[in-house]
């Protein structure tokens, strides 16, 4: 199990969880990243870079890579909140190479119906 509580931001039970488990992705959620991601830009469009037809347009390769890279090592990461079985917030923090201590955070996002439950505090 790659959710280990307590460990907070990488994954857990957020504070308040509702039932909300952070964790970080597994390499082969490409496919869960890709549906998460547009599930936020429909939600929010302004918090996000490009536009649902350009995401969507995005080949299946970019989104491997995303899961791939965000999955393993610690200078890009990509974790998700998810209730049971259900992906409900994702969130990503790259390092960036003249600044090794530290995260910039980015992607977060949160579904309306998880929302005030502690998720995005547990995401970032």
């Amino acid at each position: 199990d790659d959710a280990r509580p307590g460990a907070r931001g990488l994954s857990g039970s957020p504070p308040g969880d509702a039932g909300i488990r952070i964790r970080r992705i597994r390499p082969d959620e490409a496919h869960s990243l890709r549906a998460i991601r547009l599930r936020a830009v429909v939600d929010a469009p302004h918090a996000f870079s490009g536009t649902l037809a350009g995401t969507g347009a995005r080949p299946p390769s970019v989104w491997e890579e995303r899961a791939r890279r965000g999955s393993a090592g610690d200078t890009e990461i990509v974790v998700f909140a998810e209730r049971g079985s259900e992906l409900v917030g994702m969130a990503g923090a790259l390092t960036p190479h003249d600044e090794p201590r530290t995260r910039r955070v980015h992607g977060v996002w949160v579904d309306p119906s998880a929302r005030e439950a502690g998720a995005g505090s547990g995401l970032v």
